[in-house]
């Protein structure tokens, strides 16, 4: 059954990109789905002496994926990350050289709105007007406004967007160092330094790299480190920095808010069957006491509110929702160019959801959701690929994306059942919102915690049995940086894409 669903997906995913365009990438996306297809249909037709052979091989591969590798010596880890940070440097400074019109997309919204509130008296003033309700604003949250503000051209915000990423790529590296050891913080390093969507929204004067190092943080202070067992990568303590943190990603972007949900409804169900019970050498822990259960979700949405309490308030002296977002009336619109006859008739998000829901049928819903969830697997899939290359990036993040979901199997950690149900509200969420806005920017958030997965599966990949580096493994690391760093330089076309 599950063999039939995951065919007929392949098969229609591949019908619906090769529909959408000639472009080699397009057709490599539908290739790659086509192959898919074909392998689910072998899977399918396959003897039942054969799957329980490809059973066996997937137990040693969890087996493998199970266990620690030895951790590196301390100029090798070095080594990795420095050429994680050379290879952000080399390719965000060509993006900078590349010169940009700010003004065909959202960077000149920022700009102006940034510059506005210079004009009033910068971040004082923003404060102020956040809790009287002057400020008005609706669609773009005002933490990286805020941040803009104090230098709000073209050029400063580029490289305060750089210095942000470099920020969250220091980070996210020393926290996967923690958690996880040298060699997969390196690895991680290099495989988010050479990352397209990564690097393009380091150079670009938007707010989305933060969300890369809010929700990235969120997920890793939950996995459990060398000397954790589960229940304490769950303490009350990481909750609430989990709470104060998404709390930071919706001042951010109204994106934050559907990832607090998500996780609120993580932390009931963990806190509720609390089930993870043994740390990561295998040994038996006793279960949190009931206190401590309450106290998860109740603590993160206390440092919630209080980090949001200032877009709360203006939210709710001047629209009366403490939640609004112009954004939300575009989920009841099938194209962007409505918003203006909604704003024009001050439309409300419930006007707008009911007369959605009168001049469309329930096969209407369907077909767009269902169109939707193929095009934004396909972005998800392509957002993990490297610099500079376009479409043509799902050859990359599908294999990456592989690792992850087989080292998040492997591990069963809770932290990884919030990536799990992350992903899912993302990919159903962003696909409705496909017929009015596509792009990276919507699924960035899973971004850091998928790539950080995938290198933790390659770290013990590239480890021996014995404990040993593969001598392959320096010059793949080497050779990968190298190629798409190259090809930045050779390449302008990937700057021109808004993601």
């Amino acid at each position: 059954m599950l063999l039939g669903l995951l065919l007929a997906g392949a098969a229609v995913t591949a019908a619906e990109i090769g529909s959408g365009g000639r472009s080699p990438g397009a057709l490599a996306a539908a290739g790659t789905a086509a192959a898919a297809a074909l392998v689910c249909l072998a899977a399918a037709l396959a003897p039942s002496r054969r799957l329980q052979a490809l059973s066996s091989r997937w137990q040693g591969v969890a087996t493998r994926l199970q266990q620690r590798p030895a951790s590196i010596s301390l100029p090798a880890g070095a080594a990795l990350v420095a050429l994680a940070f050379v290879s952000f440097s080399l390719i965000v400074v060509r993006l900078l050289s590349i010169p940009q019109d700010p003004w065909d997309d959202d960077q000149g919204a920022f700009l102006l709105t940034a510059q506005e509130i210079d004009a009033h008296g910068g971040i004082a003033w923003l404060w102020a007007a956040l809790w009287s309700g002057e400020f008005a604003e609706a669609n773009r949250h005002p933490l990286y406004l805020a941040l803009l503000s104090s230098a709000p051209t073209l050029r400063a915000g580029q490289w305060l967007s750089a210095a942000l990423g470099a920020i969250i790529l220091t980070a996210l590296i020393a926290v996967t160092m923690r958690r996880s050891g040298r060699r997969a913080a390196g690895i991680a390093g290099i495989l988010l330094a050479t990352n397209s969507a990564f690097c393009l929204f380091s150079a670009r004067v938007v707010c989305d790299v933060l969300l890369v190092g809010l929700c990235g943080l969120v997920w890793l202070i939950h996995v459990p480190g060398a000397a954790d067992t589960r229940q304490r990568a769950l303490s009350p303590l990481r909750c609430a920095a989990g709470g104060a943190l998404l709390g930071l990603a919706w001042l951010t972007k109204g994106t934050g808010l559907p990832l607090f949900a998500g996780y609120m409804l993580w932390l009931m169900i963990v806190s509720l069957w609390p089930t993870h019970r043994r740390t990561e050498d295998g040994q038996a822990v006793d279960a949190p006491r009931i206190g401590i259960r309450v106290a998860r979700p109740i603590l993160a949405l206390i440092a919630f509110l209080a980090i949001a309490s200032p877009l709360i308030a203006r939210n709710m002296v001047r629209f009366g929702n403490p939640f609004h977002n112009l954004n939300s009336l575009l989920l009841f619109a099938d194209r962007y160019e409505e918003l203006d006859g909604m704003l024009a008739r001050q439309t409300t998000t419930g006007d707008a959801a009911r007369n959605y829901l009168a001049t469309h049928s329930a096969g209407d819903m369907l077909r767009r959701e269902a169109r939707g969830l193929v095009w934004e697997a396909f972005i998800i899939l392509r957002s993990l690929g490297p610099a500079p290359l376009d479409d043509a990036r799902l050859l990359f993040g599908l294999p990456l994306a592989v690792l992850a979901a087989a080292r998040a199997a492997a591990r069963r950690s809770a932290a990884d059942a919030l990536m799990l149900i992350w992903a899912g509200l993302s990919w159903v969420l962003f696909a409705w919102y496909v017929p009015i806005a596509a792009g990276e920017r919507f699924i960035l958030p899973l971004l850091a915690p998928t790539l950080i997965l995938a290198a933790d599966a390659l770290a013990r990949i590239v480890t021996t049995p014995d404990g040993k580096v593969r001598p392959w493994s320096v010059a793949a690391a080497i050779l990968w940086t190298v190629l798409w760093v190259a090809s930045c330089w050779v390449s302008s076309g990937f700057a021109d894409r808004n993601g």
